[in-house]
C-alpha cells in the first residue's frame, strides 16, 4: 500500500502513509504565542519484531531577504549538550535571528552541506541516506542546507511521537528555551 493520505485544517496540516510495515502520521502546526513550526511524526509499527530506523529533516535555510546572497555565509552549529542544531547569517547585519532545528530524539548527527548531502544523488534520493551518519561539518562559501539525522527503535507493536522543530529566535537562549519546550511531546498540543 503505498497511498498518502493528507487533511489540511485551520492551522494544521496532516499526512499518512503505511510502507515497510510502518505506519507513518506526520502532524504539522504553528502554535499561537511562539515563532516556531511543530512536525510530530508519529510511528506505528505493524510487525511483531523490533525495527530501527533512521529519521533525517532537512531544511534549506536562507535567513534573509535573498538567498542567492545569504547562501555560504550562513554559519552552522551543533549544540549536543542542548539538542540543538542552529545556523546565523553571517553576510546581513540587518538579519540577526537565529534559526534552529531540534527534536525530542538525540540528533545523533549532521551536516550543513548541500553538496555532501545530494552527493551524486539527488533530493528525493540523496547520497547521505546510504551513509552511516552524516558528517558533522558545515563548509562556508557552499550551498548550506541543514539535514539532522535521527536514530529510532520501535518494539514490536510499538507507537511513538517524536518532535521535530524548526524556530527563529533573536538569541541563542530563547533558541535553547523553546527547543526544550518543544522537545517534551505533552507540550506539542495543537
Amino acid at each position: 500500500n503505498n497511498d498518502y493520505f493528507i487533511n489540511y485544517g485551520f492551522g494544521y496540516s496532516k499526512y499518512k502513509h503505511t510502507s515497510y510495515g510502518i505506519t507513518q502520521e506526520l502532524n504539522i502546526f504553528v502554535p499561537q504565542n511562539d515563532s516556531v513550526k511543530i512536525n510530530i511524526l508519529n510511528l506505528k509499527n505493524l510487525e511483531a519484531k523490533k525495527r530501527k530506523l533512521k529519521i533525517v529533516y532537512y531544511i534549506k535555510p536562507v535567513l534573509g531577504e535573498d538567498e542567492t546572497i545569504t547562501n555560504g555565509f550562513i554559519n552552522i552549529k551543533h549544540e549536543e549538550i542542548s539538542n540543538i542544531v542552529y545556523a546565523k547569517n553571517l553576510s546581513n547585519t540587518e538579519f540577526n535571528e537565529l534559526m534552529y532545528v531540534s527534536s525530542s530524539e538525540k540528533i545523533q548527527s549532521f551536516t550543513g552541506s548541500k553538496k555532501f548531502f545530494i552527493g551524486q544523488g539527488n533530493l528525493s534520493n540523496p547520497e547521505a541516506l546510504k551513509k552511516v551518519s552524516l558528517n558533522n561539518e558545515v563548509q562556508t562559501g557552499e550551498n548550506n542546507i541543514i539535514a539532522i539525522e535521527l536514530e529510532v527503535e520501535l518494539e514490536a507493536f510499538e507507537t511513538k511521537d517524536i518532535s521535530l522543530i524548526l524556530g527563529a529566535e533573536e538569541n541563542l537562549l530563547d533558541c535553547k528555551n523553546l527547543s526544550y519546550k518543544y522537545s517534551k511531546i505533552p507540550n506539542c498540543i495543537m
